[in-house]
C-alpha cells in the first residue's frame, strides 16, 4: 500500500484519515478528531505526536465518526461522537470519564450532533444538522434550551464578547 497515494487510508501515529476538527488545550497541545480512523490524536505545540485513543465502536471511549471537540475550563476534552449520537468527555490523558446524549428528537437527544463549542461558564453548545438546532447543556449535562429554526446549521463559535455565532444556510 502506498500511504502517499491520493485517497490512501493512513492510520499510523500522526497520520489522518479525514480529520474534521481540532482544538487546543490549556497547555497548548493540539487535539485532532481523526474522524474516519475513529480516534483522537494529541500533539504538542510543535506538532510532535504524543498519544492517540479510541477505535471504532459504541462502548465508552470508542467512536463512530468523532467530528468535533472542545475543552471546558478545567481542561476536560469533549468529543461529538457523530454516529453514536452522544458527547463523550475525557481527561488530558485520553481516559474516558462520562458521556451524555442518545438518539432521538426530544430535548437532550441528538439525530446528527455535528459540531460543538463550550463557553467560559462551561455551557456546552451542540449543533444538530438533522434537527436544525443548537442544544445547550449546563456543566452537569442538563438540557437548558435549544435554538431552533435553523436551516442546516454548519458551525458555531463563541466570540470575545461572549456572543454565540451560528453559521447556517
Amino acid at each position: 500500500c502506498n500511504d502517499n497515494a491520493p485517497g490512501a487510508v493512513v492510520d499510523g501515529d500522526g497520520q489522518f484519515y479525514s480529520p474534521k476538527d481540532f482544538a487546543i488545550d490549556p497547555s497548548g497541545n493540539i487535539w485532532v478528531a481523526d474522524t474516519n480512523n475513529n480516534r483522537i490524536q494529541k500533539f504538542d505545540s510543535s506538532g510532535n505526536f504524543l498519544l492517540k485513543f479510541g477505535s471504532e465502536g459504541s462502548s465508552n471511549g470508542k467512536f463512530n465518526n468523532p467530528v468535533s471537540l472542545d475543552f471546558d475550563s478545567s481542561g476536560k476534552l469533549y468529543v461529538a461522537d457523530h454516529n453514536n449520537r452522544r458527547i463523550q468527555q475525557f481527561d488530558s490523558s485520553g481516559t474516558y470519564l462520562t458521556s451524555f446524549g442518545s438518539y432521538g428528537t426530544t430535548d437532550g437527544k441528538f439525530k446528527n450532533p455535528h459540531f460543538m463549542t463550550i463557553d467560559s461558564s462551561d455551557y456546552i453548545y451542540v449543533g444538530d444538522r438533522e434537527r436544525n438546532n443548537v442544544q445547550v447543556f449546563d456543566d452537569s449535562f442538563n438540557f437548558r434550551y435549544a435554538i431552533t429554526g435553523l436551516s442546516d446549521p454548519k458551525d458555531i463559535v463563541i466570540d470575545t464578547l461572549k456572543r454565540l455565532l451560528v453559521a447556517y444556510n
